[in-house]
């Protein structure tokens, strides 16, 4: 029985200028529980990074394995990780989504890390077969 869940979710940018969030739900051996994809429209990386993170979390708080396990939120956007971390220290444009995630972060059901883009495969998977 796994102990945690880890989700790895990104945000990009289409060949059309349209930006989305994907993602992947997976437990502690690795296998994946549930992937997402979807578009978002016009914004920016840094907009899609937040929403995706915020989307998984959402996801996973509302799903029946937030009661048995915790999540890892694995991104390799440094600055989502950073902002998410030390809500205080975030561009005014961007307060709105941060403050929606850390209000799960508080719950302590979930915590935030960065990983290096080479390690975020699946998620780039995702990425390159197109968004949504």
């Amino acid at each position: 029985m796994a102990k945690h869940s880890s989700t790895v979710p990104s945000g990009a940018c289409s060949k059309d200028g349209l930006y989305g969030v994907e993602g992947v739900l997976r437990d502690s051996n690795g296998l994946i529980l549930l992937d997402f994809s979807h578009s978002i429209g016009a914004g920016s990386v840094l907009l899609a990074e937040l929403l995706a993170v915020k989307h998984a979390v959402e996801i996973f708080v509302k799903s029946l394995w937030a009661k048995r396990f915790r999540l890892i939120v694995e991104s390799d956007s440094k600055c989502a990780v950073e902002w998410i971390s030390s809500p205080l220290v975030v561009d005014p444009l961007f307060c709105k989504v941060v403050e929606d995630i850390s209000s799960f972060f508080v719950e302590g059901r979930w915590f935030i890390r960065y990983i290096r883009r080479e390690q975020n495969v699946s998620v780039d998977i995702l990425a390159k077969s197109g968004i949504g």
